[in-house]
């Protein structure tokens, strides 16, 4: 049983999500089940895995594959990524 921010959840007409930053600085979302609300936190059953790097707050317009920044982390050299 993973647990991640309640600010990470994403409600998609497809149901309940996340958006995990791939090996490939892109975004990927990833439908789940929570097993049980804790307010500040959710226990997550199914949907994600132990080394995901789930997106903290992400905006309601992120897509799958589009290009991410990592924040703390230096531009690729490209200079492309989501500032925010």
């Amino acid at each position: 049983m993973l647990s991640v921010p309640a600010s990470a959840l994403m409600l998609r007409n497809t149901g309940m999500e996340v958006a995990v930053v791939g090996t490939d600085s892109k975004a990927h979302l990833r439908p789940i089940t929570i097993q049980r609300d804790l307010g500040v936190t959710v226990e997550v059953s199914s949907g994600l895995g132990p080394k995901d790097r789930v997106i903290d707050n992400p905006p309601d317009s992120l897509t799958e594959g589009e290009t991410v920044k990592i924040a703390g982390e230096p531009a690729n050299a490209q200079g492309t990524g989501r500032q925010g």
